[in-house]
């Protein structure tokens, strides 16, 4: 039972330390890209305050899947993974703020991908290998690196394709 318990007080120290700004712009995206409208009806989407259905059954599946993710993690002792997984997510953030910048639409977004360049990247990178590598093995580490350019992959393609 203990390892449940870590596995949500660490979601939900990540929703309330981002204020849920990552699971609302997830849902958003779910909600925007679900039913692949046109990029008008897309931008519309995103811009509501309000869930539908893609938003919440997204957000519903990720706290979900986090928490069975660290459950395994910590169920494994493997504690610096927990922190290392941070690390990479914030790496991910800047360089899809970076890979995304060409795309970037006026508002909040893309004022916070003008901090993403070449040295955040460079230390962002150096960081999360210099972690992974006392967190967990290389295997991992590079199959995190894959799924990572993968996601960032789908929201550059989906950019391109609502700009």
């Amino acid at each position: 039972g203990k390892f449940w318990i870590q596995s949500w007080l660490t979601v939900a120290a990540s929703v309330y330390l981002t204020r849920g700004l990552h699971f609302d712009g997830f849902a958003d995206i779910a909600d925007g890209a679900g039913p692949y409208p046109e990029p008008e009806r897309f931008w519309k989407i995103i811009k509501d305050s309000c869930s539908g259905v893609f938003g919440v059954l997204a957000s519903v599946l990720a706290v979900l899947g986090q928490a069975v993710c660290f459950f395994y993690v910590y169920e494994a002792g493997a504690y610096g993974a927990v922190i290392w997984i941070f690390v990479l997510g914030r790496f991910g953030n800047a360089l899809m703020s970076m890979v995304g910048k060409p795309l970037a639409r006026p508002g909040q977004g893309s004022l916070s991908m003008r901090g993403a360049d070449g040295l955040s990247i460079g230390i962002g990178a150096l960081t999360a290998i210099f972690a992974g590598a006392f967190a967990v093995s290389p295997v991992v580490q590079l199959l995190a690196y894959v799924l990572c350019g993968g996601a960032i992959l789908f929201l550059f393609r989906l950019a391109k394709r609502v700009n």
